[in-house]
């Protein structure tokens, strides 16, 4: 019962965390499909060639070498690192939940970039290619998973510091993660709409997956946390089954 009351609460539409969390996960979701019913209709080209020209206008040897260094910190190999690494320090400081957070939602995010290419199979471009990549190009799997690591991240570790530490923090994240996405268009392995696809993609799994993070945290200080996976499951159904609601009322 303590569950379930401490869920109606933070779930309330009066909760910042809820309308904080609908805003982005509208606003992402918004852009997202529309980028999906332009690419269908094949309404993209301009706008890609236009943002393609302007970031390759400035391709030199020694810029090439820093867009190598910063794409390479979106790789597969170096998220799967950096999740590794993470996961065994927060064992060891006892956070176990928030490694379990970090590994759940980046497996995600990358499991349903995979389905999403798989599903639109966008062929990457073929002009002014600087290095070599395999696979789809929609949406790009480095800008969508680089956003979710490194935003969870900050999520994870940062959000409850200080103002400036917190500030400070976000935006070097959050440039990362742009030039991250900016060298995919520079080094010609994808469209500027396959990077804005990836990146609101990755919105939105990160907003979810704060915004769980969250409501557990605070389920979990107040201990009214249920012992197992199928306990959290029948309290969250009981709080949105109407008749529970209907039967309350005339016990």
């Amino acid at each position: 019962m303590a569950a379930l009351i401490t869920l109606r609460k933070i779930l309330s539409p009066k909760s910042n965390t809820v309308k904080t969390s609908l805003f982005f996960t509208i606003f992402f979701t918004v852009i997202f499909v529309n980028l999906i019913d332009k690419l269908i209709k094949c309404e993209l080209e301009t706008f890609d060639t236009t943002v393609t020209s302007w970031v390759q206008s400035s391709i030199n040897p020694e810029l090439t070498k820093l867009m190598k260094i910063i794409t390479s910190l979106g790789s597969p190999k170096t998220i799967l690192t950096g999740v590794a690494i993470l996961g065994i320090i927060m064992i060891f400081k006892k956070q176990k939940w928030k490694t379990m957070f970090l590994i759940l939602f980046v497996g995600i995010g990358g499991l349903i970039n995979l389905l999403l290419k798989w599903i639109f199979k966008r062929q990457r471009p073929t002009t002014y290619r600087l290095i070599e990549e395999r696979g789809y190009s929609f949406p790009s799997g480095h800008s969508m998973v680089s956003l979710i690591f490194y935003g969870m991240l900050v999520c994870l570790f940062v959000s409850n510091e200080d103002g400036l530490l917190k500030t400070t923090s976000s935006l070097l994240i959050f440039s990362l993660v742009m030039l991250i996405g900016i060298s995919r268009i520079y080094l010609g392995v994808h469209y500027p709409s396959d990077v804005l696809a990836g990146f609101t993609a990755g919105g939105i799994l990160l907003t979810i997956g704060f915004t769980i993070y969250k409501v557990f945290m605070r389920m979990k200080k107040r201990n009214t946390i249920p012992k197992s996976i199928a306990g959290i499951f029948i309290k969250i159904v009981t709080l949105f089954n109407p008749f529970h609601s209907i039967s309350n009322r005339y016990s």
